[in-house]
């Protein structure tokens, strides 16, 4: 995330002809190695409480720094994707010799996660 907010804030501000002379992206989140443990059932397993920091240096007045900062938002693919989730589907087919809770091998299995 932090590679992809530096390069989207460096073709925005490009873009905008807004000078930076520096750019630092700091990226933290929340993770317990403990989830899914005893008495950690409940805990998330994944990084979550995701927080981002920008150090920037640039002449840009403050409304052009503001404005750069909503672009980025606006467009950076990682940043978006995990701030509005997709939904996702799949799809699994078993192949072989194997039988696999009464189902058919070489018969495609499909399989929807919500």
């Amino acid at each position: 995330m932090e590679s992809c907010l530096t390069q989207i804030f460096e073709i925005q501000a490009a873009d905008r002809q807004i000078p930076i002379d520096f750019l630092e992206v700091h990226v933290r989140a929340e993770h317990d190695t403990r989830a899914g443990m005893p008495v950690f059932e409940n805990v998330p397993f994944w990084p979550h409480n995701i927080t981002y920091a920008i150090d920037i240096e640039s002449s840009a007045t403050d409304d052009q720094i503001l404005e750069l900062h909503q672009a980025v938002e606006d467009v950076c693919p990682i940043l978006n994707l995990l701030a509005n989730p997709p939904s996702i589907m799949d799809t699994m087919t078993l192949y072989g010799n194997v039988n696999f809770s009464g189902l058919t091998a070489g018969v495609p299995l499909a399989v929807t996660a919500a």
